[in-house]
């Protein structure tokens, strides 16, 4: 009985997700025309959408330290990663538009290819590695110019609460960009939606935001690479912070 429930769940959670994708993707294409910054429109459409999802799919959100997020200046969001609903927490919860590393495959995706274009997302063709170096040169120039972005340096969604490894090419990024970092810890996307289990359950997501944290611009690559490592360690220092802290919480 229990699974039965669940699959009816878990369907009403697609159906809403396709009806958001397709309501989304109307309503930009019948007003674009009379917005001049089509990307900050394309997301607050998207928010219009994703900030009652959580209470009308049974994902209570509740968000930690958001004061700790700028408002008036560009930032990098470093999150752990447990879900397809991890980006969809952080397009419901920051005030501004953020773009993410997307594959290039997605773009074939319809109305998803078009929301990425839209939104401007940093997109990476993972076969094809000269391409990519210039695509992460534009990333470089949009960030720059005041883009900011949300990567999760794990590399890949977790099946539990474990923080991995994480991978150094983003806090290269924000070594050349001179971009602060605010680590962020995410857990109960895990239990709602795994990537080992097709049923979605009914769960509570908490999001914790900490301290940002100051990168210095640097400009010859061994300084980059230092700098990139220092900021790497300081990151999941602070992640693993939040994530003790919310362990506190519940144990009280």
């Amino acid at each position: 009985m229990k699974k039965i429930l669940l699959f009816c769940f878990t369907i009403y959670v697609w159906a809403y997700t396709c009806f958001s994708f397709f309501a989304h993707y109307l309503l930009f294409s019948c007003t674009r025309f009379f917005v001049k910054d089509k990307r900050s429109w394309s997301f607050f459409l998207t928010k219009l959408f994703v900030v009652p999802a959580f209470k009308v799919l049974a994902f209570p959100l509740h968000v930690h330290g958001l004061e700790n997020v700028y408002t008036e200046k560009n930032f990098i969001v470093a999150s752990n990663h447990q879900s397809l609903l991890d980006i969809i927490v952080f397009m419901a919860t920051l005030r501004r538009p953020f773009s993410f590393f997307a594959k290039e495959e997605l773009l074939k995706v319809p109305v998803l290819g078009s929301d990425i274009r839209n939104q401007g997302h940093f997109v990476v063709d993972r076969k094809n590695p000269r391409r990519a170096v210039k695509q992460m040169m534009d990333a470089r120039k949009k960030m720059e110019g005041g883009y900011s972005l949300l990567i999760f340096p794990e590399g890949t969604r977790s099946i539990d609460d474990t923080i991995a490894p994480f991978k150094r090419g983003a806090f290269l990024l924000a070594s050349q960009t001179g971009t602060p970092i605010i680590p962020t810890y995410l857990t109960g996307t895990g239990r709602a939606m795994n990537k080992k289990r097709f049923l979605a359950s009914p769960s509570r997501i908490d999001l914790y935001f900490g301290d940002p944290i100051a990168v210095q611009k640097s400009e010859s690559k061994a300084d980059q690479k230092k700098t990139a490592e220092i900021t790497l360690e300081r990151v999941r220092a602070s992640m693993l912070k939040l994530k003790a802290l919310h362990e506190k919480a519940n144990l009280s």
